[in-house]
């Protein structure tokens, strides 16, 4: 039986490396224990091995996430430096659409070409009378819409810059359009066109122009005093200049679609009671004529002063039916007064009409 050296515990089992070396040691039970113990130390080697790999994948796992996180950084950024772009662009092209409404509601509004204050006037007026084309009403129709659709697309602007930057750069950018300018402009003319009829019905009996008659004299004349259709529409045209002259630098294709409509609406109807009264008024002065002619003529002689009224003024009161009419309506009331007396009543009575 072998004997045991003595010698130093460690030897043999630690190396200088610091792995486990163990000394053969005859004899089965040690031997098993040395195979249990080898077993024990590969065990621990995998499971070593296996954490170590568990802790590698994790590192894998963790530098994989980071560049993942690092690409979505990057690319958040860009899609910000993009949309500063794109936002740097929309800003560029809402300045150069600002420039083109700027213009095109110059055009809109304001009377194109340098004319003075007189000439203005005229070119109103002659728009007032003679209209425009077909074709240049579609052609001011086109401009318009253009600055509405300009004006629509800045208002969807001026609602991207009120949750971007705040509701005062969104309030610029729907300036942008020029629709304000011309919106307003717009509401001039037809708020016009609306008070013109207060201001005719005022200035047709304030309003005066001087008429040279037939004999040289010159007589004025306002809208109500006017005696024939001319005179009327002369006074009706000094009204009409002097109301628009507060348009007078707005384009006239504008206030043909915003402000004449009315204003002639409001003429016609001024003109179609102006006809009543006139017709009123000449109804009135045949009737006080033959009412002169009658009272004088009964006081010499009644019954061929009706005579002779029936055969002269029969064409002022619709033929001799109605003239016979005429004299009834004014006797009765002469007759109730005491103006024509029973005496010349009775003579006018007795008087032989036959020859009617």
């Amino acid at each position: 039986m072998a004997k045991y050296q003595k010698q130093n515990p460690s030897q043999g089992i630690i190396s200088k490396e610091g792995s486990y070396t163990p000394q053969r040691i005859v004899g089965a039970p040690i031997e098993a224990a040395e195979a249990e113990y080898r077993k024990q130390v590969r065990n621990r080697e995998q499971v070593q091995k296996a954490t170590q790999q568990n802790f590698q994948n994790e590192i894998a796992n963790i530098e994989y996430q980071y560049a993942d996180m690092k690409r979505d950084n990057k690319d958040r950024f860009n899609n910000e430096i993009q949309k500063a772009k794109n936002l740097q662009q929309d800003a560029q092209d809402m300045q150069s659409i600002a420039k083109f409404s700027k213009t095109l509601t110059e055009q809109l509004v304001e009377v194109q070409g340098q004319r003075n204050e007189a000439a203005q006037q005229r070119g109103l007026m002659k728009s007032y009378v003679d209209g425009f084309t077909p074709e240049e009403i579609a052609e001011y129709d086109a401009q318009e819409n253009a600055l509405i659709e300009i004006d629509t697309a800045g208002r969807y602007a001026g609602a991207e810059a009120d949750a971007i930057y705040g509701p005062d750069v969104g309030r610029q950018v729907r300036k942008l359009s020029g629709w304000e300018a011309y919106g307003y402009a717009q509401g001039q003319a037809m708020q016009g066109g609306l008070a013109y009829g207060d201001y005719f019905n005022t200035a047709k009996q304030q309003v005066a122009i001087g008429i040279t008659d037939e004999n040289g004299q010159v007589k004025r004349v306002t809208y109500d005093s006017a005696q024939s259709v001319g005179e009327r529409e002369a006074v009706a045209a000094a009204i009409r200049n002097q109301y628009m002259a507060q348009f007078s630098d707005m384009n006239p294709k504008m206030l043909n679609k915003y402000l004449f409509p009315k204003m002639k609406e409001y003429e016609a109807a001024y003109a179609k009671q102006w006809n009543a009264d006139q017709e009123a008024r000449l109804e009135q002065e045949r009737t006080d004529q033959a009412v002169t002619y009658l009272t004088t003529g009964f006081q010499t002689n009644p019954g061929a002063t009706a005579l002779q009224f029936l055969n002269q003024f029969a064409g002022d009161f619709g033929g001799d039916a109605g003239a016979r009419k005429k004299l009834q309506e004014i006797l009765e009331p002469l007759i109730e007064n005491n103006v024509v007396s029973l005496d010349q009543v009775n003579q006018l009575t007795n008087y032989p009409f036959s020859n009617r």
